[in-house]
């Protein structure tokens, strides 16, 4: 809008324009143009942006809330006014709907996920899980109950803890304990809630007496989007499943890493796979114009699994367990993103780092069982 961004990179950009989307942008949106873009939909920033009016005085800042403004608000610095939409998913919807920008293919479609399911019938929005504490998120998912005014933080939390992770070390490196520890925090409040939105159960399978297959079921119990949303063909999450005899063999085994840290082959994984016009695999978003395989868990829906077992003999127990696992990329992927940063972002000066580092991968849900082998 100000012209400063002439391409890619970062170089001669102002403090102001380094901060990203800061506290400005969303108390500055007056409305949206959700019902203006090519699909009606909200995608790709359908927002109004008003930081200010005109008056004889010359410009006057105006910032929007969701309540109406108490005595002193602004302190003489700008204008506050009441914006209903800051209580609703619309203010949210235009960043978090993402479409190709000819095609208009949905590469992320967070807020319809929510749109069409659950959540929204009931009246639970973004802000309702995102802007609170874990406890009241857990209240909220699990009793459709909105939180009370005085329970709203403007914490912004959710699965992407690898922001955290990544700043967290950047302050390290600059020396800010304060705010190393206050990332720290954000970091595993976005575990946690990672930790609440999943479960699994598990049930054998007996033909003719005998077990057959293992089923295990992956519900999705708190978020009010799919599991997982966002650029689903970056994001993994998999089943890594094991169990052995009595003897201590292995009878089933599937979705471990290799040395590398890629998943082995036949894994057991909720996520997208993109393609570009020529129908081949396509990773970057700006090529992606339609998934060839798109599984992702819709809001109180579940997927269920199945993992045969080669036949046992005679009676027995069979020792199983299973994880939910989630990464925001796959290694090879981060490496590949994290090696394309702007011209005069140096990774070693910011983070410390000189490589790209192991992705954290986080357990979601965890479940063992004991079963038998006949009936």
């Amino acid at each position: 809008m100000t012209g400063e961004i002439k391409g890619p990179g970062l170089k001669g950009l102002s403090p102001m324009a380094l901060a990203g989307v800061s506290c400005d942008i969303c108390h500055s949106i007056s409305g949206v143009t959700h019902g203006q873009t090519p699909t009606g939909e909200p995608e790709n920033g359908s927002f109004i942006l008003s930081p200010g009016k005109d008056t004889p005085q010359g410009p006057k800042l105006v910032k929007r809330g969701p309540y109406a403004p108490s005595d002193g608000c602004g302190m003489g610095f700008h204008e506050c006014l009441e914006s209903p939409l800051h209580l609703k998913a619309d203010l949210c919807a235009s960043c978090h709907q993402v479409y190709h920008y000819e095609k208009h293919f949905p590469i992320e479609a967070t807020y319809s996920e929510w749109k069409k399911g659950p959540y929204a019938q009931k009246g639970i929005h973004c802000q309702d899980c995102h802007m609170v504490e874990i406890e009241t998120f857990i209240r909220s998912a699990d009793t459709f109950t909105k939180p009370e005014r005085k329970e709203y933080r403007h914490y912004f939390n959710g699965a992407n803890y690898l922001l955290y992770y990544l700043a967290e070390a950047a302050a390290i490196k600059a020396g800010d304990k304060e705010l190393a520890t206050n990332l720290k925090t954000k970091f595993d409040m976005a575990v946690k809630r990672l930790q609440m939105a999943a479960d699994l159960e598990l049930y054998p399978v007996y033909r003719a007496g005998s077990l057959a297959e293992i089923k295990v079921r992956v519900r999705n119990i708190r978020a009010g989007h799919n599991l997982p949303t966002s650029l689903t063909n970056i994001r993994e999450m998999w089943l890594e499943v094991a169990a052995t005899d009595a003897s201590g063999k292995k009878v089933i085994i599937s979705g471990g890493l290799d040395n590398k840290g890629s998943l082995m082959p036949d894994t057991r994984v909720f996520n997208s796979d993109g393609m570009g016009d020529n129908f081949h695999f396509a990773v970057d978003p700006w090529v992606i114009t339609a998934f060839s395989r798109h599984d992702t868990i819709p809001p109180k829906g579940y997927r269920d699994v199945y993992f045969g077992i080669a036949p046992q003999k005679g009676q027995g127990v069979i020792t199983l367990e299973a994880r939910l696992r989630y990464r925001q990329a796959d290694q090879k992927i981060a490496e590949k993103l994290l090696a394309s940063v702007p011209a005069g972002m140096n990774l070693e000066a910011i983070y410390g780092i000189k490589k790209v580092p192991t992705l954290p991968v986080i357990d979601m849900a965890k479940k063992s069982a004991k079963i038998r082998t006949r009936k």
